[in-house]
């Protein structure tokens, strides 16, 4: 679970390729692209910035299918007005990357926006608050109380994060019954969501390192609320 400077430094560069992948799918994203296209895109550039594969299958999901945690991309055209999750990473020497980013095509309503900007809020409390010694459960609760006071508790239907190394899910893992805390060169998730059925879903997922003092942001790509 402990990562020493190599294998950090390996999860940085991984997080750093994603990043500009990131970047880079926002200038390709159209009206009438589909999932799969953007997903091809994606899995394409990492390649070309030098990852050595995938850490798993792209997730894309545009639309009602962004209200599906774990969507498989569609020959769906993106549409304006519709939420588009991207949820990626790669290898690079043999370690992943894992991000995700929410973003809208053309305009965003009032209630996209409210429920983007809570788990935005879910998402940079942890950020904040993450450090050696931090309770496995408090790791959870922290962001989960966020979207609980905003009235969405019961559409975050996942857990808070996990383990990133060699294995895109690895240990540790965070429960509200678990008595561990997290230590200093953990490389974890903080992947908070919202998943309204039938509409759509926002998740926002960082990639941290833990310090004594507090952690380090690995995946540095925009994540304000985006419209294109």
């Amino acid at each position: 679970m402990i990562k020493d400077e190599a294998e950090i430094a390996a999860i940085r560069k991984a997080c750093s390729i994603s990043d500009q992948a990131f970047r880079d799918a926002l200038d390709f994203i159209k009206p009438g692209k589909t999932e799969i296209e953007i997903a091809n895109f994606l899995d394409f550039r990492m390649r070309e910035l030098g990852a050595s594969g995938l850490s798993f299958d792209t997730i894309l999901a545009s639309g009602i299918n962004s209200s599906k945690p774990h969507a498989h991309p569609m020959h769906k055209p993106v549409e304006l007005g519709e939420a588009i999750t991207m949820d990626f990473g790669c290898l690079y020497d043999h370690y992943v990357s894992d991000m995700t980013r929410t973003i809208y095509l053309g305009h965003v309503s009032d209630e996209q926006a409210e429920i983007y900007n809570t788990v935005l809020k879910a998402n940079q409390a942890l950020i904040d608050q993450a450090k050696a010694g931090l309770g496995f459960r408090d790791f959870d609760k922290i962001p989960r109380d966020i979207i609980i006071e905003a009235g969405y508790g019961d559409y975050f239907t996942h857990g808070i994060g996990h383990g990133i190394g060699l294995d895109i899910h690895e240990e540790p893992y965070f429960s509200q019954t678990s008595t561990e805390t997290i230590k200093s060169g953990m490389a974890l998730t903080d992947e908070p969501g919202i998943y309204i059925e039938g509409k759509y879903g926002v998740r926002i997922e960082d990639d941290i390192l833990i310090t004594e003092t507090g952690c380090e942001l690995l995946t540095l790509a925009p994540k304000e609320l985006i419209v294109i």
